[in-house]
């Protein structure tokens, strides 16, 4: 995603820059102010902070587009990922390519409504597929940016092929490194 909107943004004429705060409400404050005192003309945020940032983000003075989240502003700008039909794509491919036996690893929640998880789960049983409960994994926040050993551990000794479907993109690249 990063590399597509750095090359849409290059054939206009923009310069990208890419920063993180790593879901510190205050990092992320102080980057919103620098990138105005540089001059720069508008945001692309994927911040995970929610409501934490929504008072800022409603008296910030440059556009923003936000990625994966919509704060309830008028006039906003944002884009949203349809989980159900990108889950189902993705539960489709890993059948496509032959995996046999499955894994979910997901992020804890509180409300039991990890959508992500029931249309792979769903799509999964469609074609005759399943994920033991063994093979579900909860991260906690701190767990996501660091996989626990009793993960690792069962990714290892899971029988394979083992197609491994992730939360989102930080669980994956850690489950994968």
């Amino acid at each position: 995603l990063v590399e597509q909107i750095n090359v849409s943004l290059a054939k206009n004429g923009y310069l990208t820059i890419i920063s993180t705060s790593n879901n510190d409400c205050e990092m992320e404050k102080n980057i919103l102010d620098n990138f105005i005192n540089i001059g720069v003309q508008g945001i692309i945020s994927c911040s995970n902070l929610g409501d934490s940032l929504l008072k800022y983000y409603n008296s910030y003075p440059l556009p923003i587009v936000h990625l994966g989240n919509r704060f309830e502003n008028e006039g906003e700008s944002f884009v949203m990922v349809n989980d159900d039909l990108a889950t189902k794509q993705v539960a489709q491919h890993l059948i496509e390519m032959g995996y046999k036996h499955f894994m979910y690893v997901g992020v804890e929640d509180q409300n039991n409504t990890d959508k992500r998880y029931t249309s792979f789960v769903n799509a999964l049983e469609k074609n005759g597929k399943q994920i033991p409960i063994e093979n579900v994994f909860r991260l906690s926040d701190y767990q996501q940016f660091s996989i626990p050993q009793s993960l690792l551990n069962t990714i290892k000794n899971c029988q394979k092929p083992l197609g491994i479907f992730c939360f989102h993109d930080v669980i994956a690249v850690n489950v994968i490194t």
